[in-house]
């Protein structure tokens, strides 16, 4: 009997065993299998935030792209501003620059016009075409000592001749890089050198043909060639211009006067030769306009000069009181050759004292 019941409490003891090793091990499977969950939960809760902060990272990059796109606008319309401004002060550094040249170049056409009377080298002045007045510095001379080397150039030309004009033209360009102002001043008087005054029928051949070539064919290859010259130039910088021609004609070139037929003539000529080539390039912003003296105290009108009662007729026509002065002259030539005609075309201007009026 004892054996039997020894072997009944085994039998139980392995039986409990069993389920408590079934237990325990359910309990771990439990355990693993909440600890499995949680470790799924957080691992969902861990790629929901990763998620969420990818998200706000991609819309944070797109704000930057946006922001950067703007920003690259912005700097190139600074950009832009910024080279407006440079432009414009180095144009304004340009047009100082032109301005004070244009200056220059003014003073020294005033002086031209002042003192040049014609002549093969201009280095003496004349009292008529075929004689010189030697003991006087030539302009080109006078000139140079006022301004320097660099400022004045001197061609030796024949304004008859196509050739030494076309070379006149060129040589203004290699010194100075282009031509802006062309003043047409080369001119005769054959008749004032005669000992007395002749009617058109006692007028010679050569008398006029001298002064028609160089008052005339002069201004013409002048025009002809300095047009040329001028239509292959950009407009002048800080202008809307390309080019100013100033003629010389004279009030003889608009009324006549006693026993000068040829000299008349041949400004008359000048003076509408000056509106035509004001007509026909004014599209190409060529300016031409021609100055008319009156009597001037020059050697041209020496022999008028020399005679008191012609000087007193002359004086007595004219309002101002007599003889002008070739400063005068030069002054209105500065004038025609500047800025301020801009709605100046094809004018024929009387710089006479009066003279017309009367």
């Amino acid at each position: 009997m004892a054996s039997a019941s020894t072997a009944t409490s085994s039998t139980a003891a392995a039986s409990k065993s069993s389920r408590a090793q079934a237990e325990a091990r359910a309990a771990v499977l439990a355990s693993l299998e909440s600890a499995g969950s949680n470790y799924d939960n957080q691992m969902q809760r861990r790629a929901a935030d990763l998620h969420t902060n990818a998200k706000a990272i991609s819309t944070q990059e797109a704000q930057l792209k946006t922001q950067t796109a703007e920003l690259a606008k912005e700097s190139a319309k600074w950009q832009k501003e910024l080279d407006k401004a440079t432009k414009g002060l180095n144009e304004f550094g340009d047009l100082q620059n032109w301005a004070e040249m244009m200056e220059r170049d003014f003073l020294v056409l005033e002086e031209t016009l002042r003192l040049a009377e014609g002549g093969p080298e201009m280095e003496s002045k004349a009292d008529d075409y075929n004689n010189r007045l030697n003991e006087k510095e030539g302009t080109v001379s006078e000139l140079r000592k006022l301004y320097g080397d660099d400022r004045v150039t001197f061609v030796k030309a024949d304004v008859t001749n196509a050739q030494d004009v076309e070379s006149a033209v060129a040589k203004c360009v290699e010194a100075f890089g282009r031509l802006d102002i062309l003043c047409c001043n080369a001119g005769i008087s054959v008749e004032s050198t005669h000992p007395r005054p002749l009617g058109v029928h006692e007028t010679s051949e050569s008398d006029w043909d001298k002064t028609m070539a160089i008052n005339a064919k002069g201004v013409f290859l002048g025009c002809k060639y300095g047009i040329a010259q001028m239509l292959r130039q950009d407009l002048l910088l800080g202008s809307k211009d390309r080019g100013w021609i100033v003629n010389t004609a004279s009030i003889q070139g608009l009324i006549a006067y006693h026993n000068t037929p040829a000299y008349t003539a041949s400004k008359g000529a000048v003076a509408q030769l000056t509106k035509q080539v004001a007509l026909d390039y004014a599209p190409h912003r060529i300016h031409c306009n021609s100055i008319c003296p009156g009597f001037l105290r020059t050697t041209m009108t020496q022999n008028l000069q020399n005679d008191p009662d012609s000087q007193a007729e002359i004086d007595r026509r004219h309002p101002f009181g007599g003889m002008g002065d070739p400063d005068e002259v030069a002054k209105s030539v500065l004038f025609l050759a500047s800025d301020d005609v801009g709605w100046v075309q094809g004018v024929n201007l009387p710089v006479d004292g009066g003279y017309m009026i009367m």
